[in-house]
């Protein structure tokens, strides 16, 4: 008797506790169906302890239907997005449930196509991710054309949470080097899949902004030079030019003065 009693009390207890199912959809995708296999006429449905209803889409929210097919209970979402991620449960008439736990693959917003960060800089680089579960993410630098490699946290290199608080979602790099110049990579990854957004990251010399100053300066220094000599030249050539006169002038009045004795 005992034992039937104990038979009763676990099945019971299955009744309550329900299944859980794992389900996920990709960004992009068009559809994402529940389904519900309880035998009651009718279910109900909730997110996170909320009840749903029908609903039509709208640029906040996806399109909602909940139905029955050949006696499994539906619910679908159209375009599903980021707000559907969570858990649902499917409620019989009796208090039997189903529970799904809706999963997102990440996503990696658009970054930079590429920065200019001058030498000695500290660099913070944010992923902003969006996902459920929580993603994972890793940091990347391409080594060669095609051919990645984990960044270390060196102290150079360092990992920081982002806004969203998400573990190594900011990527620092200390007094950034001319040799640190490359393409990076934030790499997001849960159960469902993974994504990633590189940039590229250019270093600029802290002395860039100087040279083009000190190549005017040398330029009118030049210039200065060019000109100096020019005026002394040709103030040397007026000189000798006034010289010549002069004693061309002495030596015409030299010869006048000859021929005049010499005619008394």
């Amino acid at each position: 008797m005992s034992r039937f009693i104990l038979c009763i009390c676990v099945a019971l207890l299955q009744l309550v506790s329900g299944e859980v199912v794992d389900t996920g959809f990709k960004y992009g995708q068009l559809e994402l169906i529940l389904n519900c296999t309880l035998p009651d006429d009718s279910v109900s449905w909730f997110k996170n302890g909320t009840k749903l209803e029908n609903r039509e889409a709208s640029q906040e929210k996806s399109k909602l239907e909940m139905t029955k097919v050949n006696g499994v209970h539906e619910l679908k979402i159209t375009k599903p997005k980021i707000g559907d991620i969570g858990s649902y449960t499917c409620e019989g008439m009796g208090k039997a449930t189903t529970d799904f736990r809706v999963a997102m693959e990440p996503i990696v917003a658009a970054m930079a196509q590429s920065f200019n960060i001058v030498e000695g800089e500290n660099f913070r680089l944010p992923c902003l991710v969006y996902g459920y579960p929580t993603p994972s993410i890793e940091w990347l630098r391409e080594a060669n054309e095609g051919e990645w490699e984990t960044l270390p946290a060196d102290g150079h290199f360092m990992f920081e949470p982002n806004n969203e608080e998400i573990v190594n979602g900011t990527l620092v790099i200390k007094e950034i080097k001319i040799e640190d110049r490359d393409n990076y990579m934030c790499r997001a990854s849960n159960e469902i899949g993974n994504h990633n957004g590189t940039t590229l990251i250019r270093v600029i010399d802290k002395y860039a902004a100087l040279w083009p100053f000190l190549g005017i300066c040398v330029e009118v220094i030049v210039l200065c030079a060019v000109i100096f000599v020019c005026e002394k030249r040709r103030n040397k050539k007026q000189f000798d030019e006034s010289d010549n006169e002069q004693n061309n002038t002495k030596h015409a009045s030299n010869a006048k003065d000859s021929e005049v004795r010499n005619r008394k």
